[in-house]
């Protein structure tokens, strides 16, 4: 797998939350930083791990001092074990993700139809309520499986 070589840590964004090293506080000792290593990987990249390999260089030992382990504690983690998917279902649901129900769907439809295309405006509309801030991009990507009003 490609390793994520842009994505450099000068601002700060491997780094923990004081929310998050609270999430982590409630997982054993023996799988805190094989959870933490997943959490901002997710958190970075949209994306859980496959291998150690697939984080960028120095994160995982500035994770783990920042936990008080060592790096050498994700040797042999097997990432597409048991804990690590109970783990991934635990990040989820910290991070509020959740699955998009028909009902989410009816609701961004809905709002696409009334509120941004309301006389099947362009793409140029669409793009000025994205820089508005009334329209998130996730918003535009949801958007692009909504059929078009008729």
């Amino acid at each position: 797998m490609e390793r994520e070589s842009g994505l450099a840590d000068p601002s700060g964004w491997w780094r923990l939350s004081v929310a998050e090293q609270g999430f982590l506080a409630t997982k054993l000792p023996r799988a805190r930083l094989a959870a933490a290593v997943e959490l901002v990987h997710y958190r970075q990249t949209g994306r859980f791990l496959e291998a150690t390999d697939d984080l960028p260089p120095g994160v995982a030992e500035d994770l783990a001092d920042a936990i008080g382990m060592r790096a050498s504690d994700l040797d042999g983690w097997l990432w597409s074990g048991r804990t690590s998917r109970r783990h991934r279902a635990e990040i989820l649901e910290f991070m509020g993700v959740r699955r998009l129900t028909r009902r989410d769907l009816a609701a961004a439809s809905a709002f696409a139809a009334e509120e941004l295309c309301p006389r099947g405006s362009s793409s140029g509309r669409l793009r000025q309520a994205r820089r508005s801030g009334s329209v998130s991009p996730r918003s535009l990507m949801l958007l692009k499986v909504v059929p078009r009003r008729s």
